[in-house]
């Protein structure tokens, strides 16, 4: 669908904020807390593609959505068209809503870690909670007090148990998330969603202090292009012969869009399956969180979006 930008404004510096209407006025799809939109976006490469952005507005407002677009500084991808091309009245296309990562009914108690933007879904999630009448606690963590977005909407939920950590190093990051990591009730739910580091301590140790796994959620922001410890790699497609080479700093998702490979793909973070490819040979490095250990012992399946290759990665297509 096309929906239509009615406003923009600034949360922090590096932050904005878009609330999209359609542009007949008419209400528009029902979500759940959670939930994202996929828009289309027209990153540096030049290559349109799509990003996924958290529905941060309350679900029972149906005439509008509201996401929040932090500007990655020196990049060229979709947070850089948000910020620098997309203006008041344009009209962005638009998929959704999507939810890979939704509220557990059964809950009696959730935990929500946010880090930085990560915000965005635990917001909706803090209010449809306390909406609710269910048990909530928000843990918040940012670089600087400015930098942290919705902070003022957050101290006025009635109800919400709201913990604000400002610039802590990195030390100090863990044994506070170790203390509102704390021990799971029976009914007790864990959501994480920040940078990788806070997701991938905050989920090592929420496993070390004896949280069940069915009961530990977590969203990703997107996959990351590359690391200082990854290297360009070849892919192969043995059905078309193509050749195509994927950059350090680009993932292989990308690097097949942009070769005209059509491949199904949604939350670019490894959790929802959309982007399997099949694969016929090669060393996969498996980066995602949807495959089981027998599905990568098996060799022949891969997340497009965040897993890499050494050397040449022969796929099936």
């Amino acid at each position: 669908m096309q929906l239509r930008v009615q406003t923009i404004r600034s949360l922090t510096a590096d932050i904005r904020a878009f609330e999209l209407i359609d542009p007949a006025g008419k209400p528009l799809p029902a979500f759940e807390a959670g939930a994202h939109l996929k828009v289309r976006v027209m990153p540096g490469s030049g290559v349109a593609t799509s990003r996924s952005y958290s529905l941060v507005n309350p679900p029972q407002e149906r005439l509008r959505y509201e996401i929040a677009v932090l500007h990655q500084r020196g990049g060229q991808g979709g947070s850089a068209w948000m910020h620098g091309s997309v203006r008041v009245g344009d009209l962005l296309n638009v998929e959704g809503p999507g939810n890979a990562f939704p509220l557990a009914p059964q809950a009696e108690r959730s935990v929500l870690l946010a880090g930085g933007i990560g915000i965005t879904p635990l917001l909706c999630m803090a209010r449809e909670l306390r909406d609710a009448g269910r048990q909530v606690e928000l843990h918040y963590f940012g670089r600087s007090p400015e930098a942290m977005a919705y902070r003022a909407e957050l101290e006025a939920l009635q109800g919400l148990v709201l913990h604000v950590y400002a610039g802590l190093d990195a030390a100090a990051s863990v044994a506070a998330l170790q203390r509102c990591v704390g021990q799971a009730g029976p009914a007790d739910h864990l959501y994480v969603c920040g940078p990788a580091a806070m997701l991938d301590a905050a989920l090592d140790i929420a496993a070390r202090q004896g949280w069940p796994a069915a009961q530990v959620h977590h969203e990703r922001f997107g996959a990351s292009p590359g690391g200082a410890g990854d290297a360009a790699f070849t892919v192969e497609l043995r059905q078309s012969g193509l050749r195509i080479e994927v950059d350090r700093q680009q993932t292989l998702l990308d690097a097949l869009l942009a070769r005209g490979v059509d491949v199904a793909h949604d939350c670019r973070a490894g959790i929802c399956g959309s982007c399997l490819v099949p694969v016929a040979g090669g060393q996969i490095l498996h980066r995602d969180s949807f495959l089981t250990d027998d599905d990568r012992s098996g060799g022949d399946l891969m997340c497009a979006c965040v897993s890499r290759a050494t050397g040449v990665l022969a796929l099936d297509m």
